[in-house]
C-alpha cells in the first residue's frame, strides 16, 4: 500500500497570506501535485508530510487561522472605538 502525503502550499490570494493543503493524489515531473481536495489544480508544495503528521499541521493551521480573525476583529473593533473617541465617526 503507497503511503499517504499531505502537501502544504503558499497562498497568496484572500484577505490574508497563508498556507494551504490536500492530501496528494499525484506528483507531476515539475515538482507539483495535484491533491484530492483541489479536483483540477496542481501547486507546488514547501513540504510534504506523512498523512499523520500532516493532519497535525493541517489542525495547527487551522487554530492559527482562527486566532487571527479573533484577533482581527478585536483589532477593527478597538479601531472603531478609538475613532469615535476623537470624533471622526
Amino acid at each position: 500500500m503507497e503511503q499517504r502525503l499531505i502537501a502544504f502550499w503558499e497562498n497568496n490570494s484572500g484577505s490574508y497570506p497563508g498556507i494551504l493543503s490536500g492530501e496528494v493524489l499525484e506528483f507531476q515531473d515539475s515538482g507539483r501535485v495535484l491533491t484530492k481536495e483541489y479536483a483540477g489544480m496542481m501547486f507546488k508544495p514547501i513540504v510534504i508530510l506523512p498523512y499523520d503528521d500532516g493532519l497535525k499541521v493541517q489542525k495547527h493551521l487551522r487554530d492559527l487561522a482562527d486566532e487571527y480573525r479573533t484577533e482581527s476583529v478585536a483589532l477593527r473593533t478597538r479601531f472603531k472605538e478609538k475613532l469615535g473617541y476623537i470624533g471622526i465617526i
